[in-house]
């Protein structure tokens, strides 16, 4: 099991069109140098094509896509550093913590799919090593592990309401049983407590996060944006429609016991004009340690073949940038030319990814 040495990418504001980037290793070693966009290279435009008109996206197409990526990251300075750091890490059995720090202004950073970053040879560096991104804070970070003996609570919550179910169905007793045969030796040896929250409205989310005092919510459903506020879909009591607002979720998770929210739904890390108004942002705001969204829409299948490899990963005690590489790898198994691989998007703002070790059963 391999453990995560940090590579900080700290990227400030645009200046004279380009941004300054400052480079921090776990050893202390500190880099500068400037990063340009590839939004006006014809890959970049020809992949994002594509993509908004639904076009056939090929394998060839996604590594090309994640070169390109890699060369805008990793140049001059940055590329001599990273390459140092990885050949030391892996000296000693490691992999390399990518941590993207970006300015909450700086959308149009945030807006890439940093983690469909692909070495020469066509590999996904986010496989072997982890694409963390960071928002700097003033708030002290809460610790993620949960220590022993307290028992580690997981509540999958889960919202379909009936009009949307029409159109966007999930099948959401198969994602639970996949997640529960993943986590079972662990529950039968009593060191995680897991229920089901069903037809999750705003209300019964907030008296659970009081009443319960969970460590870890993974919600399954669906996300949206109207304007350029990330919206979660509840239910009312009725069943029907309620949008509830990334502004709203922050301020129902404030103050919680939650170390670790995973949202298995569309849209919940996607930003349009500011990088608090998405929804696993805004949660990182409101000092949860680490959240996992999804860049834009993912197949049901593909979102439940991710949950059961992340939740396997987490019972074996892996930290969290590796339950994400499992579930990357889960899909990729099925084709790199699935997508949903790259849109899982792990914010983290505590320093160690272990939420917990677990006993051998």
């Amino acid at each position: 099991m391999k453990d995560y040495e940090d590579f900080e990418i700290a990227i400030d504001p645009l200046r004279d069109g380009s941004y300054p980037v400052r480079i921090r290793t776990e050893r202390g070693q500190e880099f500068r140098d400037r990063l340009i966009l590839p939004t006006a290279d014809a890959r970049y435009q020809s992949f994002q094509y594509k993509l908004e008109y639904q076009e056939l996206v090929t394998e060839d197409d996604i590594m090309a896509f994640g070169e390109l990526l890699h060369e805008t990251l990793f140049h001059g300075m940055i590329w001599g550093a990273f390459q140092a750091a990885r050949v030391q890490a892996q000296a000693r059995g490691n992999a390399l913590r990518i941590r993207l720090s970006i300015e909450p202004d700086e959308v149009a950073v945030a807006s890439l799919p940093w983690e469909f970053v692909a070495d020469d040879a066509g590999l996904p560096l986010a496989i072997e090593h982890s694409f963390c991104r960071y928002i700097p804070r003033i708030d002290p970070i809460r610790a993620l592990r949960v220590t022993s003996p307290e028992v580690v609570k997981v509540i999958i919550t889960s919202a379909l309401p009936s009009e949307v179910a029409i159109h966007y169905p999930l099948d959401l007793d198969a994602e639970i049983a996949g997640i529960r045969q993943s986590l079972q030796p662990l529950v039968d040896s009593r060191q995680i407590e897991m229920r089901e929250v069903p037809h999750l409205t705003g209300l019964k989310l907030q008296r659970l996060l009081e009443e319960e005092r969970p460590h870890i919510i993974h919600h399954i459903g669906h996300g949206t944006l109207n304007g350029d506020m990330g919206f979660l879909v509840l239910e009312t009591d009725a069943g029907t429609r309620k949008d509830v607002s990334a502004r709203q979720l922050g301020v129902l998770f404030r103050g919680s016991t939650v170390r670790l929210v995973v949202l298995n739904a569309c849209k919940t890390s996607q930003v349009i004009t500011h990088l608090l108004r998405g929804i696993a942002p805004a949660l990182i705001s409101a000092n949860i340690p680490a959240v996992v969204g999804m860049q834009s829409s993912v197949l049901d299948q593909t979102g439940r073949m991710f949950a059961e490899a992340f939740y396997r990963a987490l019972a074996r005690g892996f930290p969290i940038d590796g339950c994400v590489a499992a579930g990357r790898k889960a899909i990729i198994a099925e084709g790199i030319s699935h997508l949903d691989w790259g849109l899982a998007t792990l914010y983290m703002r505590a320093p160690d990814g272990r939420i917990f070790t677990p006993r051998t059963p």
